[in-house]
């Protein structure tokens, strides 16, 4: 009936239970194979647990400090409280976020999730039992160490590492609101699948590798759809199911498949890019009316601009190398109408620079200006948080007193040292005209006795890079 009871196929077969349908079309619950497999355990005298749920670790086992590491970015920690009126710290770099849930998934806050550094000053947050979710947003490993004032006892969850192979269909759940699912599944270079997700409520997939820049990163929902994925280059790929913390009001239960595919190819890089000294390279044009400004980006970063906020482009990857530039009226930054702002003014009040890595006391460790043709200087800064879990380098420029034009690249502090000669290498790329920064430097130290070694090393020292090299 509407409310739920055996399907059958046009010969009479059971093939599975409908457990919901709706306007939109039916909702599936276990196939017919799960739930012959569990009628045969019961017949056996086995203990079986419902679908969709599991049962929480004993609060007796908890303790009041749990020392972990976070692998990646999906490599989650989830521990389960069986108190009240938490009070909870941790201590990590900032790319470390926690969310409390109750036991219905009703968040603490909103958003869901806030950074280890955004802090809690007192008892929070939940009433009763509930869940503490941590997670990060990169590829790279993270120690955490969390307290809490009564115990809590991190929970296991057994699908996650499980192995998936073609062909396969497996049961998994959503156990709790931060709940990411992860398989892993080896894939040759070209070979196209399907994933597919049965399930109750909506969910989301996404197909991952270890090296993969976003344009290879396959994702979708998978209430009705599957998500088709060719392969970009032989690996073992993940395979990552989760759902909004906002969607969870209970365990939810899904099978999951893999087939092959004639699947399309997923989206692909973009195709204006250049390779020079260090990889592919794109090229945003800040301003195109004479002069034209610009600056070059890494292209394996980014894959493409993507504009949000106040910023022209905002690009990230899985470890964390960012790519934001700007272009602002100064208007936007004066007090006064008639207030005259410097590059360094425009550089504190801009937009980005109250965003992150910008939002806690960063440390300026070196700072230069660089003489234009064009009546202002090119600032460069050097700088870091988290006593260098964080570093960066940001450029600015006031064009004509009335605009101001900004360049910021960051990423975690190891991974920015590692990063550091790209980075250096398109800083030298900001051309205003015929103007260019790498020129200009390379020029001051050679003709300026007082001068140091540059402040960004030799990388700056590259030939102005040409789209269709």
């Amino acid at each position: 009936g509407m409310s739920g009871g055996a399907i059958a196929n046009g010969s009479g077969e059971v093939m599975g239970v409908l457990v919901r349908n709706n306007d939109e079309g039916f909702s599936w619950g276990p196939s017919s194979g799960t739930v012959k497999d569990r009628l045969e355990k019961l017949g056996r005298g086995e203990a079986i647990t419902v679908l969709g749920r599991r049962d929480l670790p004993d609060i007796g086992e908890g303790s009041r400090e749990h020392r972990f590491f976070l692998r990646d970015q999906w490599d989650t920690a989830s521990f389960v409280s069986k108190g009240s009126n938490h009070t909870i710290e941790f201590d990590s770099y900032r790319d470390v976020e926690y969310g409390f849930f109750d036991i219905n998934g009703v968040g603490a806050f909103k958003p869901d999730f806030r950074t280890v550094h955004d802090g809690l000053t007192d008892r929070c947050c939940i009433t009763g039992p509930g869940f503490i979710e941590v997670r990060q947003l990169f590829d790279i490993e993270r120690h955490v160490t969390l307290k809490s004032n009564s115990p809590v006892v991190r929970r296991s969850d057994p699908d996650d590492g499980r192995p998936l192979r073609i062909g396969d269909t497996i049961t998994g759940a959503i156990d709790t609101p931060g709940d990411i699912d992860r398989y892993t599944i080896d894939l040759a270079a070209g070979e196209s699948i399907a994933i597919r997700a049965s399930a109750l409520s909506q969910m989301s997939g996404t197909i991952d590798h270890a090296q993969a820049p976003p344009y290879d990163v396959g994702s979708g929902g998978l209430y009705r759809d599957e998500i088709k994925y060719r392969a970009p280059v032989d690996s073992t790929y993940t395979v990552a199911l989760q759902m909004s913390p906002r969607e969870f009001s209970h365990p939810l239960g899904y099978t999951l498949s893999a087939a092959k595919s004639q699947a399309e190819p997923n989206l692909q890089g973009r195709s204006d890019v250049y390779r020079p000294r260090f990889g592919n390279i794109l090229r945003h044009t800040l301003q195109s009316k004479p002069p034209s400004i610009y600056i070059d980006y890494p292209a394996n970063i980014t894959g493409g601009d993507r504009k949000v906020i106040a910023a022209e482009l905002f690009e990230q990857d899985r470890w964390g190398r960012t790519v934001t530039l700007e272009k602002r009226d100064l208007d936007q930054h004066r007090r006064q109408p008639d207030e005259e702002l410097s590059v360094s003014d425009y550089m504190e009040r801009s937009v980005l620079s109250s965003t992150f890595p910008y939002k806690t006391e960063k440390e300026i460790t070196a700072r230069r200006e660089v003489e234009t043709p064009y009546g202002a200087p090119v600032l460069i800064e050097e700088f870091k948080v988290d006593n260098g879990g964080m570093k960066g380098l940001r450029l600015a420029y006031v064009h004509e007193g009335e605009t101001g034009f900004m360049a910021i690249f960051y990423a975690p502090g190891r991974v920015f040292d590692e990063w550091r000669p790209v980075v250096e290498s398109c800083i030298g790329t900001f051309s205003i005209g015929d103007f260019t920064l790498a020129y200009a430097i390379s020029y001051e130290r050679n003709h300026v006795l007082s001068l140091p070694n540059s402040l960004f090393g030799e990388c700056l020292e590259t030939t102005p890079f040409t789209p269709g090299m």
